[in-house]
């Protein structure tokens, strides 16, 4: 079962890939950790991964490709996996061809002032990378990790400002795959505005026809 979840920001990729990996006993893959994990990576310019994200730039479809298919290879993928940040344009699609065969690809479809509901009130752990929500999932103290008692902050880009650019550039990126993966016949639509709980009952619906 290899399956691919996307959405905008806010959407709740990681929440739902977490779930299908816990249910089904296929590794959650994550190209932003894959890529944070692998900042030594050494690329064809000469550049670390490290050097291009601290720079700001985007790393290049090859190099994202190389980490992936290396990831993929490991012994916990041999059942299946859910990935999620990659691809976000057609060119990452056409690449992922190359490098493993898709079962089903899940849009969480969610309304664009939902996005702004859940990111702006969106806090997280700088030290351990823990996320919550003020409103839907807030920390047992204050402003305060549970796992690791560190003042939680907001992201620089969960502003609204920073939010609605984002949506814009990922947007566009999401209806090329989209396109790209409806010509195969492998796009299964899921409404993103519901609970989280809600969310993961239709995605379990989706899921049952792969596994």
């Amino acid at each position: 079962m290899n399956l691919i979840v996307l959405g905008l920001p806010g959407a709740g990729k990681g929440t739902q890939a977490d779930r299908i990996s816990q249910s089904y006993g296929v590794p959650h893959i994550s190209m932003g950790d894959l890529l944070r994990n692998n900042k030594d990576f050494v690329t064809d310019s000469g550049e670390t991964v490290g050097e291009i994200i601290d720079a700001g730039n985007p790393v290049t479809t090859k190099t994202s490709s190389q980490l992936l298919s290396k990831r993929l290879d490991r012994p916990d993928c041999d059942d299946g996996f859910v990935l999620d940040g990659f691809p976000r344009w057609k060119e990452q699609a056409e690449a992922m061809e190359e490098i493993a065969d898709i079962d089903a690809v899940l849009i969480l479809n969610v309304d664009e002032e939902n996005i702004y509901e859940r990111l702006t009130k969106r806090r997280v752990c700088p030290e351990c990378g823990s996320q919550y929500h003020l409103k839907y999932d807030p920390p047992e103290e204050e402003r305060v990790c549970d796992e690791c008692g560190t003042e939680l902050v907001q992201r620089e880009d969960d502003t609204r400002e920073g939010i609605k650019e984002r949506i814009e550039w990922q947007q566009e990126g999401i209806e090329e795959i989209r396109d790209f993966y409806e010509d195969r016949g492998l796009i299964e639509d899921v409404d993103g505005n519901q609970s989280i709980e809600e969310v993961w009952e239709d995605v379990q619906e989706v899921v049952e026809k792969y596994d």
